[in-house]
């Protein structure tokens, strides 16, 4: 239950990509997400409100499991509410998970939130059709946090990205991942931007040096063959020998198989060293990233449809100290990070090179005094938000 105390300050945050960090519930999310979504929290826990989090995720669809609904405690102003969840090993078990999901979504907004209460919801393509429903039958408070406007990130019809945005109108108040994404979508209503987490733990491990290699990070999904991890790769061709780049992230066993494929190409040519250090979990990730010089985001995706996201690695990397490489997008030139990381002129393994050849590592960087800047702001925009009534 609610401490007597927050009662009055109530906020219901929904989300489908939330676990634990040990996920012992096996439910399929996106680390970077949960990187996103602990942040929020913690702002809205420091403007004063108790924070109900729902997680909605799916289990996997590689272990025979099952989770009944459980509420974990964090502390005195959160708790964890995780829905009845399967595992999903073949497509009849699939449906039937996104029917029962969909029916506790319902009973969720229906029956356990309040018409007073706030729900903030993490946007996804998952929940449109039920929120709108929730919306046509009763009143309900509801903020989105926009992190990516979904069929503009997959190239679908502008019908189906327009569509989406519609869904997103007449919000109470809303979160965006940019500065340009609201006026972009023609998204009225107050707002808070928040480019990802502003206060990530930094290592326990100060900065050491492994060699007189220059080390180079990529980190984030391992997708197909032509998406932005194998554009890092790409680089490792134009880079001399003192040049040592390393892969990190998740992804599917045959884009990971293949990533491995290639690196072992690379090895038999003499250039840069390439490495896939596998999945970190996050303590691991951060010591790891104390003894890299550079944060690579390559991006692939064109530059109208990047207007509608934002690379939340950026903002790891400045958290770590290192020079983050960054392609020319609009989203990220136009953000109140520009003056701190280095573009490429364009999406080209050869123009990246380039870039990271201008960097010179032996530069001093302390990005705190900008994130702790950016935290204040956000929380100040928050509270403009959500806490005129607390």
């Amino acid at each position: 239950g609610l401490g007597d105390v927050y009662k009055r300050q109530v906020i219901y945050y929904v989300s489908g990509a939330y676990s634990d960090c040990e996920n012992y519930r096996n439910l399929s999310i996106s680390p970077s997400a949960i990187t996103k979504i602990n942040y929020i929290k913690s702002v809205l826990k420091e403007i004063g409100f108790y924070v109900s989090l729902c997680s909605f995720a799916e289990c996997t669809g590689e272990k025979n499991c099952m989770n009944f609904t459980e509420t974990v405690k964090i502390d005195e102003q959160e708790e964890v509410y995780y829905m009845f969840s399967f595992g999903r090993t073949n497509f009849a078990l699939k449906y039937l998970s996104r029917i029962v999901k969909t029916i506790q979504l319902f009973i969720f907004f229906l029956f356990k939130v309040g018409n007073n209460d706030k729900i903030l919801i993490y946007h996804s393509l998952q929940t449109q059709k039920i929120v709108n429903i929730v919306k046509w039958i009763c009143k309900r408070q509801i903020y989105f946090e926009v992190e990516e406007i979904y069929h503009a990130k997959y190239g679908s019809s502008e019908v189906k990205i327009k569509s989406e945005i519609e869904h997103l109108k007449r919000a109470k108040g809303y979160i965006f991942v940019n500065d340009i994404i609201q006026k972009k979508c023609g998204i009225d209503g107050s707002s808070a931007v928040c480019y990802g987490c502003y206060n990530m733990p930094q290592s326990v491990v100060p900065k050491c040096v492994l060699d007189d290699k220059i080390h180079i990070v990529y980190a984030g999904e391992i997708g197909p063959v032509g998406s932005d991890v194998f554009l890092a790769l790409e680089i490792a061709k134009y880079l001399p020998s003192n040049y040592h780049i390393h892969i990190s992230g998740y992804g599917n066993k045959q884009d990971v198989n293949m990533l491995q494929e290639c690196i072992m190409n690379i090895k038999m040519s003499n250039c840069c060293l390439v490495t896939y250090e596998g999945y970190l979990p996050e303590k691991d990730y951060l010591n790891f990233l104390s003894k890299c010089d550079i944060g690579l985001c390559t991006r692939v995706l064109d530059d109208e449809m990047s207007d509608y996201e934002f690379p939340s690695k950026i903002l790891v990397y400045l958290n770590n100290n290192l020079f983050p490489i960054c392609p020319p997008k609009r989203s990220i030139q136009e953000s109140q990070i520009s003056n701190y990381v280095v573009f490429y002129k364009k999406p080209s393994a050869i123009a990246i090179a380039k870039a990271i050849s201008s960097v010179d590592v032996t530069k001093k960087n302390n990005y705190q005094e900008v994130l702790q800047r950016l935290h204040l702001e956000f929380v100040q925009q928050m509270k403009g938000i959500f806490a005129s009534e607390i």
